[in-house]
Formats: structure tokens, C-alpha cells, sequence
């Protein structure tokens, strides 16, 4: 195996990690979670890709995302130039 083999390896299991992760936080459904899980396993990267587009934000996501927009605003304007 190359170099570059392993770290293509190294790459999808992390993120079939941090995916299988997710899913089980978000508290799904349990079909919707067996399908995300089964999806997740059998496509490891495809699976996974799949799961994050179709993934919602969570509310505490949003609201996360509004306040570093607004702090970037105020801190915009007053930055010395």
C-alpha cells in the first residue's frame, strides 16, 4: 500500500466515524437512523457525503451560526484600518 493509499484510508475512517457519531446524537428516528447507519457502512465515503448534504442544522447550530455572523459584523466596523 502506498502513502497515499493510507492516508485516503486514514481519511474515510474518520469521517465514517465522526458521521456514524452524528447519527446516533441526533437522535433520529429508529429507521431513519438504521437507514443512515447501513448507508454509512456499506458507503463508506459516498455514504457519508450523502448524509451531510441531506443532514438539517439543529436548532443550537443555527443560532451558533446568527451570533458569529453578528459578531463579525460588529467587529468589521471597528477595526483600525
Amino acid at each position: 500500500m502506498t502513502v497515499l493509499g493510507f492516508l485516503v484510508g486514514i481519511v474515510v475512517i474518520v469521517l465514517w466515524v465522526i458521521s456514524v457519531v452524528d447519527i446516533v446524537r441526533r437522535h433520529y428516528p429508529a429507521g431513519t437512523t438504521a437507514a443512515y447507519i447501513a448507508l454509512v457502512i456499506i458507503l463508506p465515503f459516498i455514504g457519508s457525503a450523502i448524509y451531510w448534504a441531506v443532514r438539517k442544522p439543529t436548532p443550537a447550530e443555527i443560532e451558533r451560526a446568527r451570533l458569529s455572523a453578528v459578531d463579525m459584523r460588529r467587529s468589521g466596523g471597528s477595526r483600525p484600518l
